[in-house]
């Protein structure tokens, strides 16, 4: 999935429910790296709203980065990374699926906030740009 010459379309998808929305940081971070990029953000109500969401956006899109940042494993996160999975095998595009457990509740001040949004937005943007451009790093690396 090397971009070279084409324009690469990329969907952003989290729900409103989230506590930290790095969004429009990730995405000026790509589009610094990858000015000719097109990105889309799209929130919804809850979780359980993004495969739908995701299924739309993969038919139009190259790649399809879905957030959802939580604070203890429940059933519909289980049932979140499922459908997505789903989503992605039956409409073949590439779907990163960045759903990850936090404790933001530990994270008391402004500043505080901004440097996880920062540290965040750093950690995704390079998962991006390595899947996008050097899908070889993914390679397992052996010791001989």
């Amino acid at each position: 999935m090397v971009l070279g010459d084409n324009k690469m379309k990329i969907s952003f998808i989290t729900s409103s429910e989230q506590e930290l929305d790095y969004f429009p940081q990730l995405e000026e971070t790509i589009l610094l790296e990858m000015p000719e990029t097109e990105i889309e953000i799209h929130y919804v109500p809850t979780c359980l709203d993004i495969p739908l969401k995701a299924k739309q956006l993969a038919l139009d899109s190259d790649l399809v980065f879905v957030s959802h940042l939580y604070d203890k494993e429940e059933e519909k996160i289980k049932l979140l990374i499922e459908k997505i999975i789903d989503v992605e095998l039956e409409t073949n595009t590439p779907i990163i699926k960045a759903i990850e457990q936090t404790e933001f509740e530990e994270i008391l001040t402004e500043e505080e906030r901004k440097e996880e949004k920062t540290k965040i937005v750093e950690k995704k943007a390079e998962l991006i740009l390595n899947i996008i451009n050097f899908p070889e790093k993914f390679n397992p690396e052996f010791e001989q």
